[in-house]
């Protein structure tokens, strides 16, 4: 059971897309496999029912007025109306921001995916901060609202919001942080974070997975430890912005359940479908046309860019693909409608050429060579990725018995040229599955993990973590810079690196070290402890190493011990790893009183 929580109730926060979905804690849900999961399909400005509306947001006057497939739309036909532009603070008229999400982080992502328009200026990470608690303020709203419907009310509902495995625990606190702005509940326990991968991985093993090729005879794999010996598996989360890989080891708990530990590192980068749609605009679409008349359609007629990015949508999941001296080939152009007035931009000689290509006026023919050029600017890291991965999973969990498992989620897994590009890179090195309903299963999951988070047994440590320790100083080794004294004047070195965690072992969920730590000094009025994490397995020896970064500290109040012997001053530090968040809590056992919190670094400035 789920606890108190009469709901449960996940936001797949995208890229490209968000939804939200939600289940009843009872006695018939008890079962995952018989869990009825309640999705939300029908979305304003959409053009088919799907459970995801896009991550997009329309402002007039510095306010929100439209979120989604009506966001875009309202921009287009703003645009080519010759409306005017505003920036966050109000100014002027209208503005869309999109794929905000990936400005969070603008050193691992960026590129042309974010995008901020007219009113909205996407230049930083306090930019993009804002624009997600708008966004999450009203899905959560939307989701309340049909909850309310069956008469249950919010403080019955335990939520869950997903965030990609390549983020680390600022990323997570910094999110938490917004969604709590967004209206979410300020509570840890009402407010679960989910791995994205891991998500998609609880919903493989509860939904069964259909293996590639073998659709005629719908073959099912079965994730749950005791099916044709599978063991682990791999999760290749292919969404609209980012991929997502890390891989798990199925085992058996005393119940007979199955549960997860992850195995693999978690890996991914900028490598989603949202990169193809745009280098068809930015790349192929520039070359043709040249690149003054797409920046004027961009500015003046986004909705006939966004004509031609959904024709793609539409077509770049089957592409006609044929097998040529063991590699893939895509083997058909695409051919597009331009709509007339952005054939008016076009200069007359470019107009020829393309009329010739397309065999009349209004085309636009893509090659096969640049489709599959597009695509391999994506594909191309992917398996780069997922190459290093399984490396890791031989290393940490010893070689495979037979094939590995790899478990395609998200809507860009549906496409053929992927799917035939890793089973041509890896062969029968490895077997490739899909799972159910690829883009449902990261939200589907979510709600899962959210009725029963202990399904997750153990999780993989992204860094080596350690905290700054005081130390007898060693002349000539420790820096000069570190000395400080005790009473009686012996120096000591405050900057040792003492590891508590090693990178990539594995951590069992809520895994916990008691630290009993002491002042240095009988007239310390307050003790903190200062936390650091390293992605090197091989650990500094002191915590300013250039390769060390802060995750956080807790301070406890000493005051009521100042004048005492420093031995008679001590308190209790304990850190818990394998959660999503890493928690920290420390205690002064002289008054009782404890201190809480997770690591929280707030990178937005």
């Amino acid at each position: 059971m789920a606890g108190p929580w009469q709901v449960v109730a996940a936001i797949d926060f995208g890229t490209h897309g968000t939804g939200w979905a939600w289940a009843t804690v009872d006695a018939v849900n008890e079962d995952p496999g018989r869990r009825i999961v309640n999705l939300k399909g029908d979305h304003k400005g959409a053009r088919v029912t799907t459970p995801k509306n896009l991550s997009a947001l329309y402002f007039e006057k510095g306010a929100v007025v439209a979120r989604g497939f009506e966001a875009r739309r309202r921009w287009a036909r703003s645009r080519s109306h010759g409306e005017g532009s505003v920036d966050l603070n109000g100014r002027g008229d209208v503005g869309y921001a999109y794929a905000f999400k990936m400005m969070l982080k603008p050193d691992v992502y960026g590129g042309a995916v974010p995008r901020g328009e007219g009113s909205v200026r996407l230049e930083s990470p306090a930019d993009a901060r804002r624009l997600i608690v708008e966004y999450l303020r009203a899905v959560y709203e939307e989701a309340i609202e049909d909850i309310r419907k069956r008469e249950y009310r919010p403080e019955h509902i335990r939520w869950c919001l997903t965030v990609p495995a390549i983020w680390d625990d600022a990323d997570k606190q910094l999110m938490r942080k917004a969604a709590v702005e967004a209206g979410l509940p300020d509570d840890e326990n009402r407010l679960l974070l989910a791995i994205e991968p891991e998500a998609a991985a609880l919903y493989c093993a509860i939904k069964n997975t259909h293996v590639l090729g073998a659709d005629d005879e719908r073959e099912l794999l079965a994730l749950t430890g005791d099916i044709r010996g599978v063991s682990r598996f791999m999760v290749v989360d292919c969404g609209g912005g980012t991929i997502d890989i890390t891989a798990y080891k199925v085992t058996r708990a005393p119940d007979g359940n199955a549960r997860l530990s992850e195995i693999g590192q978690p890996d991914g980068g900028k490598f989603g479908s949202e990169y193809t749609n745009a280098a068809l605009i930015d790349d192929f679409l520039a070359s043709r046309l040249g690149v003054g008349v797409v920046e004027k359609a961009k500015k003046d007629l986004p909705g006939d860019l966004l004509d031609l990015q959904d024709q793609w949508e539409g077509e770049k999941a089957n592409f006609a693909v044929e097998i040529e001296d063991g590699r893939p080939r895509i083997v058909e152009p695409l051919l597009f409608n331009i709509r007339g007035t952005l054939w008016g931009l076009i200069s007359e000689s470019a107009r020829r050429s393309l009329a010739a290509d397309y065999g009349d006026d209004y085309g636009l023919r893509v090659p096969a060579e640049e489709v599959q050029k597009i695509f391999d600017g994506v594909v191309d890291p992917m398996l780069d990725v997922i190459r290093r991965q399984l490396r890791t999973i031989a290393q940490k969990d010893g070689p495979p018995d037979g094939p590995e498992l790899l478990i395609m989620v998200g809507g860009f897994s549906r496409s053929e040229y992927l799917q035939a590009r890793i089973e041509a890179e890896f062969g029968s090195q490895t077997r490739l599955l899909l799972a159910e309903d690829p883009g449902v299963a990261v939200l589907e999951g979510a709600v899962h993990y959210c009725y029963n988070p202990s399904v997750i047994r153990a999780r993989t440590a992204k860094y080596t973590v350690g905290f700054a320790v005081v130390k007898l100083f060693r002349h000539g080794t420790d820096p000069v810079e570190s000395q400080v004294p005790d009473d009686d004047g012996e120096l000591y070195c405050a900057t040792r690196f003492e590891r508590l965690v090693a990178r990539g072992k594995s951590v069992e969920v809520d895994f916990s070290r008691r630290l009993p730590v002491s002042p240095l000094t009988r007239t310390q009025s307050s003790l903190s402890a200062t936390f650091y994490a390293t992605p090197n397995e091989d650990y500094p020896d002191w915590v300013d190493d250039s390769t060390s970064k802060i995750l956080g500290k807790v301070e406890v109040d000493l005051s009521e011990s100042v004048g005492r012997p420093v031995e008679e001053r001590g308190v209790e530090i304990y850190i818990y790893f394998g959660s999503t968040e890493t928690r920290v809590r420390a205690v002064n056992p002289r008054t009782g009183k404890e201190v809480e919190a997770a690591f929280d670094i707030d990178y937005v400035r």
